[in-house]
């Protein structure tokens, strides 16, 4: 398969990803598996108990695609400005879009039959943080990007308003090398701009301080000190001050362009939604996964806030 890598990268780029890279999966690092222990050692999970009841697959792909060779991983741009909404609750940009899942993952699905066309005997498995793969890392290994102090991955170009798609295959390519001479350098801003100082080291996020673990994944009350910043689904503050983000291009699919029925609500049509309007207008997006009762408990958070948080 390695003399048609050239032809799957055109492939990916002919179906709309702005960039694809391959890594040798038996090259995971160990200095890798070393972080993530010593994170959930740390309890920087938080409820997310997948994280840990999962590891062993992220790093041992054959667990996850028999004979698991090389992952082909791509970039889809969603940075499409930030959202202008009519509520003063906030948003983060990624989710007020179609689900990146759905449209991600049919695109891998496209590119996968691309490449059993070129070999039928070739099996895959695609991913968009679907499944315990390391992205990121593979990310930055296929000269991608780097990971940034946030922990995000940071393409010099794009920013880190991307999504990072991933398709396990059976069979060897063409591996391309991690870039060089990119990095974040003395810049923290990150760092400090984070109201909860989630970023406890360049790198290292604890995720039970972050507003979009707590305001996503968290499922319970809130403690009494939790500041949301206004945030009721996801939270971009570190990566807008980001200078990488700066003067990003602003691109993206058009299915990531904010939808009308999410921009466009009031904050008294967003405590007065139903069940059955919520899932009608939402259930296309990421904001339906994590469901209206953690929704709405974010709302009440935040109108208990003091003006000033």
């Amino acid at each position: 398969m390695e003399k048609y890598s050239e032809d799957i990268k055109n492939k990916a780029i002919e179906l709309g990803f702005h960039a694809a890279g391959f890594v040798d999966l038996s090259q995971i690092s160990r200095e890798l598996k070393k972080f993530y222990d010593t994170w959930l050692a740390k309890d920087f999970h938080g409820d997310m108990a997948y994280l840990k009841k999962n590891a062993a697959q992220r790093f041992q792909p054959d667990l996850l695609l028999h004979n698991a060779k090389s992952a082909i991983v791509v970039l889809a741009p969603y940075n499409h400005g930030k959202p202008r909404l009519a509520s003063h609750y906030k948003i983060s940009r990624y989710a007020v879009g179609v689900d990146y899942h759905f449209v991600v993952k049919q695109k891998l699905a496209e590119l996968l039959s691309f490449i059993k066309s070129i070999d039928p005997k070739t099996e895959g498995r695609a991913f968009t943080d679907t499944a315990p793969v390391p992205e990121r890392f593979l990310a930055a290994q296929a000269g991608l990007g780097f990971i940034g102090k946030n922990g995000m991955l940071i393409n010099p170009e794009l920013g880190s308003y991307v999504f990072i798609g991933e398709l396990y295959i059976n069979a060897t390519l063409k591996y391309d090398k991690p870039l060089e001479g990119y990095s974040c350098g003395e810049c923290t801003r990150c760092m400090q701009a984070c109201p909860n100082n989630a970023i406890v080291a360049p790198g290292e996020v604890d995720s039970r301080r972050c507003i979009s673990y707590k305001t996503i994944e968290h499922k319970g009350e809130f403690e009494a000190e939790a500041n949301l910043s206004k945030h009721i689904f996801g939270c971009d503050i570190c990566q807008n001050v980001c200078p990488f983000n700066k003067n990003a291009p602003k691109i993206g699919w058009q299915e990531f362009r904010g939808k009308p029925e999410i921009l466009n609500l009031s904050d008294e049509e967003w405590k007065q939604i139903g069940s059955s309007k919520f899932k009608k207008q939402f259930g296309n997006t990421v904001l339906f996964r994590t469901g209206l009762r953690r929704l709405r408990r974010n709302m009440n958070r935040i109108e208990k806030q003091k003006p000033d948080k």
